[in-house]
């Protein structure tokens, strides 16, 4: 491992029935490898943790705690990165020649149905996968269960063990041009579901095609989604320092256990003896030794020699241990961009805490890895959107009929309580200075569906707005509130900003 999982390509431009077998009977080799490395990971992340260490000394006294770090780290990814479903919002409708009002509803309409498939859960699930092993992958079709009420496609999040998708080297690009999944049944054989753009394969092993259809979708439904370019896990590359910390943390265990459980030592104390009888009536000596919990009571002995009687222990630097432990994890945990839960710098807040926390530093590496969620997550809609047209279930007044895919964008959104502040500020703001309400929710990415919110708010703003614009000028907010601070509600970390530099200064 440490090296990600690896792409999967073929030199072939074009699959069809007279190249499939050859090309997935390759392909699995590659993919054999990736999914070992995947299932090692998601065992590693579970806590089935191989020992790195064996004592020689005191072998009774063993403890193999395996420090939960890589739980740690990916809990916090699945909540503070993937902890609200990635909805969609209408993009720049300037270059839309349809009623915006349609393209609204269908944006809403499209999120709807997202629900109805329980976007939520599948995304974990899928959230799961990218972050532990690198990659996941989902799979969209046509809903041909269709009752009312439901969505119009169906969305599954696939094991990376069990899906893969193949890449043509004879493009620059090296597009995509086969999405595969596969399962076995009770007999053993492998059961592969390959698709090209044009058609959809069935295989047995890799010896043997079993059905050719076309594929309705014209598109590959099988979607790869990546954590980051080199294709680790968000814990991956820091294992040999989780394992470190396993290692430390199991010794300090054993000391504590070993100076606990002692080893006594004595040396010139003589113990009673009894006669104990025997099963052929003979009679016995034997020594009576103390046992644990009695007391021993040691007199000089006849020949003159003071009896000593001490435990064996091992002189331990528990205070440096602990504190090297702790200064491990911590570091663990700032590589892997995971900011700290609590603040020791005595009271700082705001801004302050922000950084020296390292929500700054999560932040800034969850929008790096957005990017490549956003590329992923318009591939989907692609996919979801030429479903959804193809469906017989569709009607014409269903307002997605009109959707485009340049129509949509993602919306990623990471709440955060302390910033909530900050962005109602920056809507406020933006909504009295004339920006469009629809602008300013896509950007400041507040709610959890946009196209809801200016479908049930937009007119109550331009009203708002119109009202406002009367009774400004250039130099003042709304009627009766202060020239500066008219048009917020409420201080922000903007403030905090501006007073860390007037103390700075001062």
């Amino acid at each position: 491992m440490q090296i990600g999982r690896k792409n999967i390509y073929t030199n072939y431009k074009y699959i069809d029935k007279t190249n499939i077998l050859d090309v997935v009977r390759k392909a699995f080799s590659t993919h054999e490898e990736n999914a070992i490395e995947i299932n090692q990971l998601l065992e590693y992340e579970s806590g089935n943790v191989p020992m790195v260490r064996e004592k020689t000394y005191r072998s009774d006294i063993q403890n193999f705690i395996p420090d939960p770090l890589a739980n740690y780290i990916v809990e916090f990814k699945l909540g503070f990165e993937w902890g609200n479903p990635i909805t969609f919002i209408q993009s720049d409708d300037s270059e839309h020649e349809g009623d915006v009002t349609n393209v609204t509803a269908a944006v809403t309409r499209l999120n709807k149905y997202y629900r109805s498939q329980k976007i939520k859960t599948k995304q974990q699930e899928l959230a799961r996968f990218i972050e532990i092993c690198g990659l996941g992958y989902t799979y969209v079709d046509v809903n041909m269960e269709y009752e009312e009420g439901d969505s119009l496609f169906t969305l599954d999040a696939l094991d990376p063990r069990f899906a893969f998708v193949v890449k043509s080297t004879a493009y620059t690009d090296k597009r995509v041009i086969l999405g595969v999944s596969y399962r076995k049944d009770d007999e053993g054989n492998k059961l592969i579901t390959c698709f090209t753009r044009t058609e959809r394969f069935e295989l047995k092993n890799f010896d043997e095609i079993t059905l050719i259809e076309a594929n309705p979708l014209g598109r590959i439904p099988i979607i790869e989604w990546i954590r980051s370019y080199d294709r680790q896990g968000c814990f991956e590359r820091l294992m040999p320092m989780i394992d470190d910390v396993t290692a430390s943390l199991s010794a300090f265990l054993d000391a504590v256990q070993s100076n606990t459980d002692v080893i006594w030592f004595s040396s010139d104390v003589e113990f009673p003896t009894i006669e104990v009888k025997q099963e052929d009536g003979t009679t016995k000596e034997e020594v009576v030794k103390p046992k644990d919990g009695d007391w021993l009571l040691a007199n000089t002995t006849r020949d003159g020699k003071q009896p000593k009687v001490q435990p064996l222990t091992v002189d331990y630097d528990y205070n440096g241990q602990l504190a090297n432990i702790s200064a491990t994890r911590a570091h663990i945990l700032k590589l892997a961009h995971v900011p700290q839960r609590n603040d020791n710098s005595g009271g700082s807040t705001g801004v302050a805490m922000d950084d020296a926390a390292g929500w700054t530093d999560a932040e800034a590496d969850a929008c790096r890895k957005q990017m490549l969620s956003d590329s992923s997550k318009m591939n989907e809609l692609e996919v979801v959107l030429r479903a959804c047209k193809i469906s017989p279930f569709i009607t014409e007044d269903n307002p997605i009929i009109k959707l485009n895919y340049s129509d949509c964008s993602p919306n990623f959104k990471r709440s955060k309580t302390y910033d909530l502040a900050t962005k109602m500020n920056s809507i406020c703001t933006g909504l009295a200075h004339g920006f469009d309400l629809a602008d300013l929710v896509g950007t400041v990415q507040l709610f959890e569906d946009s196209a809801e919110v200016v479908a049930r708010s937009g007119e109550g703003v331009r009203k708002y707005q119109e009202t406002i614009w009367q009774k400004q000028n250039e130099a003042q907010g709304a009627e009766g509130e202060d020239s500066v601070n008219g048009d917020r509600l409420q201080a922000d970390l903007s403030d905090q900003l501006s007073n860390s530099e007037k103390l700075r200064m001062g």
